[in-house]
């Protein structure tokens, strides 16, 4: 799974991320237990093999369409997604607005409907884009970068901003008052 590039090796940027590196999460593929990993392979070498098989024109969206819903999954099946007690479901990574450290972390696994759940909520967002879209005459033009860096991003004044995660840096660490951190 590693050779097919299915298994996310790569460190974990240093900066903002004090709490998940003091946690020995220096890899991303570190906030998975090994059932877990193996779930999300599996089911991102599928999309990869649907997604190839399709037409030029198609391939490069419906991708993108089911890596978000594929990022969605994922949020909900880590080890610091937790099981919520009151609401009787399991929880995502941020759900506390801060990662939830804990031993006996909720999973969600390979469920039936799991892939219906993804897919539900960017079939939300994407109708929610065209209703805002509606009557709009330029083509709308997204900039990928580093919010950090807005002013060299933007050659004008924009319409929009949109941040994500809006939540990542909302606790404070004492060796950095100025910036913060995950919790």
């Amino acid at each position: 799974m590693v050779a097919e590039d299915l298994v996310p090796t790569e460190e974990i940027p240093k900066y903002d991320s004090e709490r998940v590196l003091s946690k020995g999460v220096d890899r991303f593929y570190k906030l998975f237990n090994e059932r877990q990993l193996l779930v999300h392979a599996e089911l991102l070498g599928v999309i990869r093999e649907l997604c190839e098989g399709l037409d030029e024109e198609y391939r490069e969206p419906l991708t993108v369409y089911a890596m978000i819903a594929f990022d969605k999954m994922i949020n909900y099946n880590t080890i610091c997604s937790r099981w919520h007690y009151g609401r009787g479901a399991v929880v995502g990574i941020f759900d506390q607005h801060a990662y939830a450290w804990s031993w006996d972390h909720g999973e969600m696994g390979a469920v039936p409907g799991w892939w219906d759940f993804g897919v539900k909520g960017v079939l939300e967002a994407y109708e929610e884009f065209i209703r805002l879209l509606r009557g709009v005459k330029e083509r709308p033009r997204v900039i990928l970068g580093d919010a950090r860096k807005l002013p060299t991003l933007l050659e004008e004044k924009p319409d929009t901003i949109v941040v994500d995660p809006p939540y990542y840096t909302t606790s404070s660490t004492p060796s950095s008052p100025t910036s913060s951190t995950c919790s």
